[in-house]
């Protein structure tokens, strides 16, 4: 949030209304200009309840794990990585990172975050943990190891195939389109600016009577 004593403005990034395991929820105070993020602002992007997500996730997780296979989960180094260790190690399993996300968890630690880690591994470990790696890691793999994407645009049947993994778990750090919409109202600016979105998210903002345009290129 940006205030100059006459405008004030408030700049999204990604976020979600929703709980998170290793970050506070998101605050939005009202401000006269929004800038938000909107990538999932196409109605079809309606997420499942996260408890829904997180069951699936650790059944696919138990699954794989009890074939004697090592479970490699591609989520986003920073942010997701953390999350879904937390969620997996409270719900009981041996999780261990790649370097590119466990570097990071080493900061969420100092900061009295706790991430549940159970180590970093460079390689596919033994079978017994699961394995939390960036995205597109698992292609450079051999096998003994089921891929996981983790990832909001699971709630398309399809991007299983386009990401090249064995399953897709729809959870994310993104707002799915109706917290979007909601987002939005509690701000209750007076102009929209919206980002890495769908010009239709545009259009449902205009629809409510907000005073809402891309800012820079929008897919259709």
């Amino acid at each position: 949030l940006a205030e100059d004593g006459q405008c004030s403005l408030l700049y999204t990034g990604d976020f979600k209304l929703g709980p998170s395991a290793t970050a506070a929820p998101a605050e939005l105070p009202h401000a006269e200009i929004l800038v938000i993020e909107s990538t999932y602002g196409d109605p079809a992007y309606r997420l499942p309840p996260r408890a829904e997500a997180i069951e699936q996730l650790c059944h696919l997780a138990a699954r794989i794990l009890k074939r004697g296979q090592v479970p490699v989960l591609e989520a986003y180094a920073l942010g997701k990585a953390q999350e879904v260790t937390r969620i997996l190690a409270d719900a009981g399993f041996a999780v261990l990172q790649h370097p590119a996300a466990y570097q990071i968890t080493q900061v969420y630690e100092a900061f009295g975050v706790a991430v549940g880690c159970g180590g970093c591994s460079a390689g596919l470990p033994a079978p017994g943990a699961v394995w939390v790696v960036p995205p597109r890691v698992g292609r450079q793999l051999g096998g003994g190891q089921v891929r996981i994407a983790v990832t909001g645009w699971a709630v398309d049947p399809r991007v299983r195939r386009r990401l090249g993994t064995d399953f897709a778990v729809p959870l994310s750090d993104h707002a799915d389109y109706d917290d979007l919409v909601e987002a939005v109202r509690r701000v209750r600016p007076r102009k929209v600016y919206c980002t890495h979105g769908p010009a239709c998210f545009v259009e449902r903002l205009r629809h409510e009577g907000f005073d809402a345009e891309p800012l820079g290129p929008v897919s259709r």
